[in-house]
């Protein structure tokens, strides 16, 4: 997990099954760096759990984008830069993760169509794409998937990394 964005700040939504003392950890750290952390414990089995996941994935990865922005720009000047977070699950598609894909993907399209908007005054915005993050999260969706995610999607299928 990037606790970098925790550190500015970032609204993080752990979806986890039984890991409380490790998401409870997780949590604690994240909001000592100042960021805000949103736990939900449950069965991704569960229709209604997910939900619930799919309600708080997209307000926290699109909602937040919108808010955020409005109040930055207040505070930004020429030169001033906006580089939101995407996934490169957007581009490649992951029948495990359409809701995590569909809110990523609202984010290149809200980062082009920004970028377009604030180019006359001088403010840049870009997204960034990780390649590949295995956290609790992303693992906890892949089940038996996981090892197989990773030698394709996270190395060159050679075991080396491809990062």
């Amino acid at each position: 997990m990037q606790f970098g964005f925790a550190k500015e700040g970032a609204i993080v939504v752990i979806a986890y099954y039984n890991e409380h003392k490790d998401a409870e950890e997780t949590k604690d750290f994240i909001e000592r760096l100042g960021g805000t952390c949103l736990l939900l414990a449950g069965d991704i089995k569960d229709t209604k759990f997910c939900d619930k996941i799919v309600d708080e994935t997209m307000k926290t990865n699109i909602y937040s984008m919108f808010y955020l922005t409005k109040r930055a720009l207040k505070h930004m000047h020429p030169g001033s830069s906006i580089i939101n977070v995407t996934s490169i699950t957007t581009f490649q598609g992951e029948p495990e993760l359409i809701d995590y894909v569909t809110s990523k993907g609202a984010i290149v399209g809200f980062t082009r169509s920004l970028a377009t908007n604030l180019a006359s005054k001088n403010i840049r915005v870009n997204a960034v794409s990780p390649r590949c993050i295995l956290d609790s999260f992303a693992t906890s969706l892949l089940g038996s998937r996981k090892n197989t995610y990773i030698r394709l999607r996270c190395t060159n299928g050679k075991g080396r990394s491809s990062l």
